[in-house]
């Protein structure tokens, strides 16, 4: 006579537990990806995608240049929104003295 074997409840729920305990069923939880510098810097031309892609190129300088990756420090940085300061450039206006 010929035995065959079954799948009882407990075996199919120890399976599950183990299956999943494992890390074999599921990737693991990905963060999301830190916004790079250059989104919020004054010197960058940032273009969006309709699928979530963004294109950026740097404009420090007077050249455009296209990065290839995501910048997390720049020593060229300067703060898209910050406020502009009045500087005197040159000989001092008024009385000459």
């Amino acid at each position: 006579m010929r035995k065959e074997a079954t799948w009882t409840p407990s075996c199919f729920s120890f399976f599950r537990w183990w299956w999943s305990s494992s890390g074999c069923a599921s990737e693991k939880a990905r963060g999301s990806k830190p916004v790079p510098l250059c989104v919020r810097c004054f010197h960058a031309h940032v273009q969006y995608g309709a699928k979530a892609e963004r294109a950026i190129s740097c404009t420090f300088s007077g050249t455009l240049r296209p990065m290839k990756l995501d910048v997390m420090y720049c020593t060229d940085y300067v703060v898209r929104n910050a406020p502009v300061t009045a500087r005197v450039v040159g000989f001092k206006s008024g009385d000459p003295g």
